[in-house]
């Protein structure tokens, strides 16, 4: 009878461990599966697309009575962080107050905010003026949002701008 008995422990021991084998490894699948989602970019059409679905211009420049106008293209997203920061960082090094135009924004996320964020305390340690043309009713939600609206705002003069916005 103890023989049957230790069986008996032995065979509900093997079913625990086999179930917590299953258990675990649900929870490794569904983990993969989160992993794997690719992150969430705000629109224009209130909905919401994956991130790798955009292709458009990054950032356009020109010069117009001494100030760097800066638009940027329709998105302003993690995929296109690489390519804005380098080019805002040249533009940057050009050392003249810029104009930002960030109307045809269609498509931001919080990566794209916090580069906006990082252009402006980058304009504003190397004492450059700079002023908002104008944002996307994306961009603004998106600012508001995440509650950086007051590190946007350009502390400089507006005159070198008159006739520019």
């Amino acid at each position: 009878m103890a023989k049957e008995l230790r069986a008996g422990k032995k065979s509900q021991t093997v079913k625990k461990t086999a179930a917590k084998v299953v258990q675990l490894a649900a929870k490794k699948k569904m983990v993969r599966k989160a992993a794997a989602k690719k992150p969430r970019v705000i629109t224009q059409d209130d909905g919401f697309i994956e991130a790798g679905t955009i292709q458009n211009a990054v950032l356009t420049t020109a010069e117009e009575r001494g100030c760097r106008i800066v638009r940027f293209g329709s998105s302003c997203t993690l995929q296109e962080a690489a390519a804005l920061r380098s080019a805002l960082l040249a533009e940057l090094d050009m050392r003249k107050p810029m104009l930002l135009d960030a109307c045809a924004v269609a498509a931001v996320d919080t990566a794209g905010v916090q580069m906006l964020v990082d252009l402006a305390i980058e304009c504003m340690e190397r004492g450059l003026a700079f002023r908002w043309k104008g944002r996307s009713a994306v961009v603004e939600h998106a600012i508001g949002a995440l509650g950086v609206g007051a590190l946007l705002e350009s502390p400089g003069s507006v005159d070198q701008f008159a006739g520019l916005v």
